[in-house]
């Protein structure tokens, strides 16, 4: 069985808190009518841009005097610091995790982000952990929009957000027809299509 602890933040007593999750899951699984006990483990993702600065022992988390070491059980937990990963590490990621872990990469080492042509899945569940993790306000907005491949890159997502944004503007301020802002946006050399383009007034529309 294995758990998930997602961090933003380091935190000196990670160990005992970690022991404390799988010591809990271990519990709930012998209060079960018939036990029956599987490994555990607790995975801590960390997605700060600068190193994990404590311990990942339980024996650095406290003190514990050397007369008691033959007694008191050490407890080391699993951190993967994720915008340290290597680039080739990131790309043997076959999940949506590889557009996650990309983004936090390129944070640390370019100190921007290019974003990817890479299909995503399950955009919004990606777009909500960036949106917590990330501390970028181009994620504080869920976007979801339709794709035939059955989901969407983050660079249209990008494109996507810019769109909107603008198209609000033509209807707002500038009182454009859907047919104007196309023919705007054409002009200005976006590559849009009036669907789309209708789609986003609609989304706009019901978000008054």
């Amino acid at each position: 069985m294995i758990g998930f602890e997602n961090q933003s933040q380091p935190d000196k007593y990670m160990p005992a808190r970690v022991l404390s999750y799988d010591g809990g899951t271990y519990r709930s699984l012998l209060l079960e009518e018939n036990p029956k006990l599987v490994p555990t483990l607790t995975l801590v993702l960390y997605f700060g841009l600068e190193r994990w600065k404590y311990g990942t022992t339980l024996y650095e988390t406290i003190n514990v005097p050397d007369e008691w070491k033959p007694y008191v059980s050490d407890y080391k937990m699993n951190l993967f610091e994720i915008a340290f990963l290597d680039p080739e590490q990131v790309k043997m990621f076959k999940s949506d995790f590889r557009v996650v872990a990309d983004y936090f990469v390129q944070k640390r080492i370019n100190k921007n982000y290019t974003p990817s042509k890479r299909v995503i899945k399950h955009v919004d569940a990606v777009l909500k952990l960036l949106s917590i993790f990330a501390e970028d306000d181009r994620f504080a907005e869920t976007v979801a929009m339709p794709d035939k491949r059955g989901g969407v890159s983050m660079e249209t997502l990008f494109d996507y957000k810019e769109y909107k944004g603008m198209i609000r503007i033509y209807l707002q301020k500038m009182h454009y027809t859907p047919e104007k802002i196309v023919e705007a946006l054409k002009e200005d050399d976006y590559n849009i299509s009036s669907s789309d383009v209708r789609s986003i007034i609609q989304e706009l529309n019901d978000e008054k």
